[in-house]
């Protein structure tokens, strides 16, 4: 809908018309080429494309201008569907000891030398978890240790450098 001049400029969605679309969200880039080999067109055309969920519905939706390619070899044509994994599909795949996922131990790499430190993730799986995402996002790259008692202990982990900074992955506290 044309906001100015109050007229339909296009209907989009129209064969989804059994959908309810509950979150809706405009991305007006600019796509032509691709960035990752070179070819990316800084004087492309705008390409609005609306991003769009359905009520109880486990996928998302796409409106562009743009037609699919002509060599499109796919049997089912335009649509291409993101639904979530039937159990049996996640049962036919092992998973993963949290352990595995989260590291079992780690090196702590400082100006008076390396740190080694057990990490137990079946006590503590969070707190692993926290540490372990942090680090391999390199949040703790250049981090001081605000706090040090000779022959007891030394704190380390805020950005801030005081100790009462940062954040967990998560956003928010949890539960160690």
């Amino acid at each position: 809908m044309n906001l100015v001049s109050n007229t339909l400029v296009t209907i989009i969605g129209k064969v989804e018309n059994t959908e309810r679309f509950v979150y809706i969200a405009l991305y007006q880039g600019k796509t032509e080429g691709s960035v990752a080999t070179g070819s990316h067109n800084r004087d492309a055309k705008p390409d609005p494309t609306i991003i769009a969920t359905a009520f109880n519905k486990q996928r998302f939706y796409l409106f562009t201008r743009r037609e699919p390619e002509s060599n499109e070899t796919s049997s089912t044509g335009r649509d291409v569907f993101n639904e979530k994994p039937e159990m049996e599909d996640l049962k036919a795949q092992p998973l993963k000891l949290l352990e595995e996922r989260i590291g079992k131990s780690a090196v702590i790499h400082t100006t008076m030398g390396d740190i080694h430190v057990l990490l137990f993730g079946d006590k503590c799986p969070k707190t692993v978890e926290n540490f372990t995402v942090h680090s391999k996002n390199n949040y703790y790259n250049g981090v001081i240790f605000h706090r040090v008692v000779k022959s007891f202990m030394i704190q380390t982990g805020d950005p801030l450098g005081d100790g009462t900074g940062g954040t967990s992955i998560w956003g928010k506290e949890f539960a160690d």
